[in-house]
């Protein structure tokens, strides 16, 4: 794989980093900005974060690779050193705003099929139509203790780790992403602000099989129990009776005081989930990099190691890694090493997005000059599906391949970039022109039928740009300053929004509450009515 992601980066000289080095922020300093980090995260406003929720300072460089399928029009730029870059060039009278659409009722598109409360800070991710992962808080949101999943359908939470694995030693969990089959995980030890990646199968029998087994030290059941219990009780019981008895009187009070007392081992049972799968510790950094940005399809699991922007490692490669985790119905087989998908040379930005086999990040391009590209990478095979370099110092905080093109947010303005100058969700549209919601993006956005679905400053709003049309689900009363907050990414069948809802009495933390909604079928026409046969002449 290091062999194939070589070959994925295009020849250039070594790109500097965006920011020159310099000294580690104290340990002390450290530690605060990881704790108010998380705690941002998970208990205000930060828990709008989404599927970014892990992103930290933006800077680094990345390969270039072939423009593939961005999904538009490019504009060739020229480099000092004579080398060509296409990047992404929309033009201002190619936007549409949603201002321009038609405000729909919501209840005429979509329906609330359950809600569900939650503990106050919990984070939830959809992890398939079914199944949302959820990271359950304590100490008012401050601290996430486990991991569980919730069903959608009937709000039940099973439990699949009930603390960190490092525990013990002050490790707590940074942040997980789950899917059907597989858990992935990071956890921190705020001493040190070292970091460990774990992965592990949901559940299944064969892994709790086998995780019994490993504690149980062998055993087993069927016939081979059966003999062994007759042969124990019968002939062994005659040797034991017959001879070793008088061995045991002539000799074995002498034995006993000449040799040493046995010694005492004590074996560490390896980690399980509780479910009873394996716990398998893929890799492990220093404080000098960054906890990992997450995210699993199927079985593969992805992470990223990104050295801090701020410390001594900050001109070194940043590397996006992966490695397929063995399910409860291959438990026996071999475990696959992790390998390098694709080398950065610097950091990435955006948190990593897996939906439908496609896995989107941004890299940045191996240029002098900084330039930051679109990139989906198919699980299958770890190869480029389709690519799309932005404008020049274009930053953008998340972004999602839909199978044939990217979604992606812009946070800031860029009054030299034409049709994307200013911040906002913006996507392709096959006509040739470019939606833009015109709301500070806060998460990559959902696509629900013809439908776009994206976090304004409070709302859900989806919208059909086909159609011109857009709707507004409505917050709950009483919900957090943050308002509704996308738990999934990507193409859904199903919609999962929560929020918060405080306390105002001030008696407690309050509740988060999760709600599940589905598309309504579309409208039928009413066919019109047959004739009255007694009315034909």
């Amino acid at each position: 794989m290091a062999d194939q992601a070589q070959q994925n980066r295009a020849p250039g000289n070594r790109a500097p980093g965006d920011r020159a080095p310099g000294n580690r922020a104290s340990g002390n300093r450290a530690q605060q900005e990881l704790l108010s980090r998380r705690g941002f995260v998970a208990a205000t406003v930060g828990v709008a974060a989404g599927a970014g929720a892990a992103t930290w300072a933006l800077s680094g460089c990345a390969p270039a690779a072939e423009e593939k399928a961005g999904g538009a029009g490019g504009a060739l730029t020229v480099e000092e050193d004579g080398s060509g870059i296409v990047t992404l060039n929309v033009a201002d009278e190619q936007v549409v705003v949603i201002d321009e659409f038609e405000e729909l009722p919501a209840s005429d598109i979509v329906t609330e099929i359950a809600h569900w409360e939650l503990p106050m800070g919990t984070l939830v991710y959809q992890a398939s139509r079914e199944k949302a992962l959820v990271l359950l808080p304590v100490d008012e949101g401050r601290e996430l203790r486990s991991i569980g999943l919730l069903d959608v359908s009937s709000g039940g939470i099973e439990t699949i780790l009930e603390q960190a694995v490092g525990a013990d030693e002050g490790a707590i969990i940074y942040d997980a992403r789950a899917s059907d089959e597989a858990l992935i995980w990071v956890e921190c030890r705020l001493a040190t602000l070292d970091w460990q990646v774990y992965v592990a199968a949901i559940g299944g029998a064969t892994a709790e099989g086998s995780a019994n087994r490993g504690a149980g030290g062998g055993g087993g059941d069927g016939d081979d129990g059966d003999d062994a219990s007759a042969t124990a009780q019968g002939d062994a019981s005659a040797t034991a009776q017959d001879d070793a008895t008088a061995s045991a009187q002539d000799d074995a009070t002498a034995t006993a005081q000449e040799a040493p007392p046995a010694p005492t081992t004590t074996t560490t049972p390896a980690p399980t989930t509780a479910t009873g799968a394996p716990i398998r510790q893929v890799d492990e950094g220093s404080a000098d990099y960054d906890p990992p940005l997450l995210a699993i399809s199927g079985s593969k699991a992805y992470w990223t190691v990104m050295p801090d922007a701020n410390g001594p490692a900050n001109q070194e490669d940043s590397f996006l890694k992966t490695v397929r985790i063995a399910l409860a119905d291959s438990a026996d087989a071999p475990a696959e090493e992790p390998a390098t998908a694709y080398v950065s040379h610097g950091r990435m930005i955006t948190n990593p997005l897996a939906n439908d086999g496609i896995l989107t990040f941004v890299p940045r391009v191996d240029t002098d000059n900084i330039y930051y590209q679109l990139t989906a990478l198919r699980v299958a095979d770890d190869e480029i599906a389709a690519t799309s370099v932005l404008p020049q110092a274009l930053r953008v905080v998340d972004a999602i391949y839909l199978g044939d093109s990217f979604a992606f947010g812009i946070e800031g303005n860029y009054n030299y970039a034409g049709g994307l100058a200013w911040f906002g969700t913006y996507q392709p549209l096959p006509d040739g022109r470019w939606l833009r919601v015109s709301r500070m993006p806060v998460g990559a956005p959902v696509k629900l039928g013809s439908f776009l679905l994206v976090k304004s400053t409070i709302n859900v709003v989806g919208i059909d740009a086909a159609k011109g049309t857009y709707f507004v689900i409505d917050v709950l009363a009483d919900c957090a300053e943050y308002g509704d907050v996308l738990a999934g990414w990507g193409v859904q069948d199903r919609l999962l929004i929560y929020t918060g809802l405080p306390d105002r009495g001030g008696y407690g933390p309050g509740v988060a509450q999760l709600r599940v909604f589905e598309l309504l079928p579309p409208p039928t026409e009413e066919s019109p009515a047959s004739p009255d046969p007694s009315e034909a002449s």
